[in-house]
C-alpha cells in the first residue's frame, strides 16, 4: 500500500509547520504497526518565492527519510499559485515524483493529526470501497469542535458564517447549526452522506485526485475544497469518520483581515457561478 501526503504552505509560522510534521511522523509511525509495508511519500509544496519557510525547515526535512517516510520533496513554486494550485503541484511535471500511490492526504499546515489517524483512515477507506474521500473529526486549539463538513451553502448561510458578529449569528444558531451539519457531530458516527467536506484535511483515493486533475485552480483561495467535493461525490461517497482526529489550529477568514475577506467573497462567487446560487 502506498501513501502520498501533501503539505501547502506560505509565509507559514515555521514552529506551527514543524509541529505539524511531527504529528505526520507520529501517525506514520503508528500506521506501520498495522502495516508493515506501507510505504510513504510526502510532499511539502512552499508557495512563497523566497523559500524562507522550506529553507528554515531543510535540515529537519532531510531527517524525516530516517522516520518511516520513504521519499520526501520540496517543491518550490516561482511565486504564490494559491492553495488548491499549490496541492496540484504534485500531479505537475516539475513534481519530481509525480503521485503514484493508492491514498493521498491534503493538509493545512497547521493541522496537527492524532497518533493514529492514518491507520484508522486507510483502514476506513480499505473496508469502504465506496467511499471515495473522508473527513475527520476536528478540534480547535482550544478543544473545542470545529465544523467542517457542510452541507451546500446560500448566500445567507456564507454572509452569516462570514462577516456577521456574533450576537447576530446566535440570532440564526438553528440554521447555522443545520448548514455545519452539528447533528452529525453529536451523533459520533461514520456518514457516508456528506455534501462538502474541508480542505484541510482530505484523505482521497489518488487514482480519483488525478481522475479529477486535482483542485479547479481558478479558486485561489478558498471554496476549492467545496468545489473538488461536489466533483469527488460524482465518483463516490464523500464521507465523515469520527475514529480520524485531528487539530486545526487555523482560524476563519474574516479573522484574518480584509484580504482574506476579499478572497472569500471572490471565491464564493466563483462556486456560486459554477455549481449554482441559492439565496436563502
Amino acid at each position: 500500500m502506498k501513501l502520498s501526503i501533501a503539505i501547502v504552505c506560505y509565509h507559514s509560522d515555521v514552529p506551527t509547520l514543524q509541529r505539524a510534521i511531527e504529528s505526520v511522523v507520529e501517525a506514520v509511525e503508528g500506521a506501520h504497526q498495522q502495516w508493515p509495508e506501507l510505504s510513504v511519500i510526502f510532499y511539502l509544496i512552499d508557495n512563497d518565492p523566497a523559500a524562507s519557510t522550506s529553507h528554515a525547515l531543510s535540515m529537519f526535512l532531510r531527517q524525516l527519510k530516517t522516520s518511516g517516510i520513504d521519499y520526501v520533496e520540496v517543491i518550490q513554486n516561482s511565486k504564490n499559485l494559491g492553495y488548491g494550485a499549490g496541492h496540484n503541484a504534485c500531479l505537475k511535471s516539475r513534481c519530481i515524483k509525480k503521485i503514484d500511490s493508492d491514498y493521498h492526504l491534503i493538509l493545512n499546515p497547521d493541522v496537527i493529526l492524532a497518533d493514529d489517524f492514518i491507520w484508522q483512515g486507510l483502514d476506513f477507506l480499505e473496508k469502504q470501497n465506496d467511499v471515495a474521500v473522508v473527513a475527520p473529526y476536528v478540534e480547535n486549539e482550544n478543544g473545542e469542535p470545529a465544523y467542517l463538513c457542510k452541507r451546500y451553502p446560500t448566500v445567507l448561510d456564507l454572509a452569516l458564517r462570514g462577516f456577521m458578529p456574533s450576537f447576530v449569528q446566535d440570532c440564526f444558531a438553528t440554521r447555522l447549526n443545520h448548514y455545519q451539519m452539528k447533528d452529525i457531530y453529536g451523533a459520533k458516527q461514520v456518514n457516508k452522506q456528506i455534501p462538502i467536506i474541508s480542505g484541510c484535511c482530505m484523505l482521497i483515493r489518488s487514482n480519483i485526485f488525478r481522475e479529477l486533475d486535482g483542485f479547479d485552480e481558478r479558486f485561489f483561495l478558498y471554496f476549492e475544497d467545496f468545489d473538488l467535493s461536489l466533483r469527488i461525490a460524482k465518483k463516490g461517497k464523500v464521507a465523515y469518520n469520527p475514529a480520524m482526529r485531528i487539530q486545526h489550529l487555523g482560524g476563519f477568514s474574516a479573522k484574518k483581515g480584509f484580504w482574506h475577506i476579499q478572497q472569500f467573497a471572490r471565491s464564493g462567487r466563483q462556486f456560486f457561478d459554477k455549481h449554482g446560487w441559492k439565496w436563502r
